[in-house]
């Protein structure tokens, strides 16, 4: 728990003393806001919203008199999958996670209201909210309702940083062919190749790689200058063998 300091002063000790009390309540770090310390379910509530659920009041029948879920539709069918995990006490539906933990099945209508309770305990990400409702209740398809309701959330939109701009980066632009080239790997499944594009005519041309050992593409890069003579530029990326110091060299 967060402790706030206290402004309640008392004539039988000295002044300018701060005085620690617990709160039922902690500051969030991230938006700056009041928030629960812990997350807890209304059954009375679930109970309510339940018996107005179309689906879960099919489930509900079902489970009371012992029939199978017909799977009419993507939630029934979810459902039917499950149905033996799932129990009916009390006129409400739960799911036994095992014998000893019912957790209440919550419905549609309620998804919102208690996901957007879980995500204000810390304003966590998706799977922190999800770790956390699973303790205390189930619904389906958790991380897919989840994460459409706590990418929402302006508190965390306006805390988000943003990604950090990149340097710009010089672009060689040729003015001439064979000037600037291109140089590049492409395999295709147990064949490699070594292709070289004029970055001015955008001809392409492609030797055959027996290996991508950086022996092999120095070889095939003075078989290709030997025919259209040396480059002005070579520009490849950062693979290790387009920059060993034998194709360098």
């Amino acid at each position: 728990h967060e402790l706030a300091s206290a402004s309640t002063s008392y004539d039988d000790v000295e002044d300018n003393i701060s005085y620690l009390v617990e709160v039922s309540d902690h500051c969030c770090a991230s938006c700056q806001s009041d928030i629960p310390l812990k997350l807890s379910i209304d059954g009375n509530l679930v109970k309510r919203h339940q018996a107005e659920d179309r689906e879960l009041c099919i489930v509900k029948k079902a489970l009371k008199n012992g029939l199978l879920i017909q799977p009419t539709t993507p939630s029934l069918a979810e459902y039917a999958k499950m149905s033996h995990e799932l129990r009916l006490v009390d006129g409400t539906i739960f799911w036994a996670r095992d014998p000893s933990d019912l957790l209440p099945v919550i419905p549609h209508s309620l998804l919102e209201v208690i996901i957007n309770q879980a995500h204000a305990v810390g304003h966590t990400n998706t799977q922190a909210t999800v770790e956390m409702l699973r303790k205390v209740c189930y619904f389906l398809w958790m991380w897919r309702s989840t994460h459409e309701i706590v990418i929402r959330c302006p508190k965390c939109a306006l805390n988000v940083r943003p990604d950090p701009v990149l340097p710009m980066q010089q672009v060689n632009r040729a003015s001439a062919p064979w000037e600037v080239l291109h140089i590049d790997i492409v395999s295709y499944g147990p064949a490699h190749f070594l292709t070289i594009i004029d970055s001015f005519s955008k001809y392409l041309l492609w030797e055959f790689l027996p290996s991508t050992k950086s022996s092999w593409i120095a070889t095939m890069l003075m078989r290709c200058f030997i025919k259209m003579g040396p480059p002005g530029m070579l520009i490849a990326d950062n693979a290790r063998n387009l920059g060993a110091p034998e194709v360098v060299k």
